[in-house]
């Protein structure tokens, strides 16, 4: 059991052989009025707010989310990181995929799942591993947004196409999901994230710290050297707040003036207990982040990254540069980053912040 301080209830299943159907249809999600709704099929509609997480693997080679193998050392199981994640009211996943693997359908490495201990994973095929990750999550009324990750599990891409995929494989792809899962057994599949990080495009809001890069503007003077800055002074908290509201709102903030829908950050973060700025910039970076996205109209959340201790970072402070390694969870897959959690917390403010519904006619 992941250890966040709640003991499961003694006659809780925790290791399903198989996800029964639980008898919810498919509603429309929308997005507008600067909000995210769930529509009924009597045309009710239920706003509801993202407090996601990303939850990378499937767009690797292994072609499944890392943390599954649970052992008397580390590994979790599927049912315990559902309920983990509830219990700390988290709704959202956000599930990095790759356009070759849905194409291929390939099969994910069974040596990355304990499968006698996530024995209602079906693992035959990248399709059926995606919708019993979907079904096991939609359990416990936590939402699912696919993401066209990568092109390849070696090719990221700067675009929705590449020399080896093409764009017409891109929308292969697409088609393939929506025929799979637009349907009621996968009822919490939120929708579909057409591309991370593609060059150029606004659409995809991310925010980080400087962990990933240390951006001038979120320190006070200095030098670049090379990737590092060097000289700088911290920003007092008040400045910083001001700095990061106002990149926002010149990055993609200002689309909530322009359009109707809600803005959803695809992923924030960065490093947290391995911040080694002296007054904790990264940290605060992020805290602000949080802080924005669930106090101003027009944003409905975010999916911070990630759920997996092995997120890379490579500056621990706008002049350290290394190798740096943090998630939600630890290394052991068992034990929580509980700092991280704590200001995670923060979006527990967001309004219409509840389970995802299951709705039944």
């Amino acid at each position: 059991m992941i250890r966040d301080g709640v003991i499961r209830p003694v006659d809780q299943d925790s290791n399903p052989t198989a996800y029964a159907d639980q008898g919810c249809y498919l509603p429309n999600y929308v997005s507008k009025n600067g909000k995210m709704y769930i529509v009924t099929n009597t045309n009710q509609e239920i706003p509801i707010a993202i407090k996601g997480i990303n939850w990378f693997g499937m767009e690797t080679e292994n072609a499944i989310p890392f943390g599954l193998w649970t052992n008397d050392q580390n590994g979790t199981t599927l049912f315990e990181l559902a309920s983990f994640l509830s219990r700390n009211q988290f709704n959202s996943v956000r599930l990095p995929l790759t356009v070759s693997s849905i194409l291929n359908n390939t099969a994910p490495n069974r040596g990355m799942v304990h499968e006698y201990a996530n024995a209602a994973l079906d693992l035959t095929n990248y399709t059926s591993a995606i919708g019993t990750l979907v079904q096991g999550l939609g359990h416990h009324g936590i939402s699912v947004l696919l993401d066209l990750h990568n092109l390849s599990p070696s090719d990221r891409g700067a675009s929705w196409f590449s020399n080896s995929v093409t764009e017409a494989d891109t929308l292969r792809a697409v088609e393939t999901l929506a025929a799979t899962f637009c349907h009621d057994k996968y009822w919490n599949i939120l929708g579909l994230d057409l591309k991370n990080e593609p060059t150029e495009v606004v659409y995809a809001p991310h925010y980080y710290s400087p962990s990933v890069y240390p951006q001038a503007y979120l320190v006070q003077g200095g030098k670049r050297e090379g990737d590092i800055l060097t000289g700088y002074r911290e920003w007092d908290d008040a400045t910083l707040e001001q700095i990061v509201a106002d990149s926002s709102e010149d990055m993609f903030g200002y689309l909530r003036s322009t359009q109707d829908g809600a803005l959803v950050l695809g992923e924030f973060g960065g490093l947290f207990t391995q911040d080694t700025h002296v007054n904790k910039t990264n940290q605060r970076v992020t805290q602000n982040v949080i802080k924005m996205v669930a106090s101003q109209s027009g944003y409905a959340g975010g999916y911070v990254w990630s759920l997996n201790p092995e997120s890379g970072y490579e500056f621990s402070a706008s002049g350290t540069k290394g190798y740096f390694m943090e998630g939600l969870l630890t290394l052991d897959w068992v034990h929580v980053n509980t700092p991280l959690l704590k200001a995670l917390e923060g979006m527990d403010s967001l309004n219409n912040l509840t389970p995802f519904p299951c709705l039944k006619m």
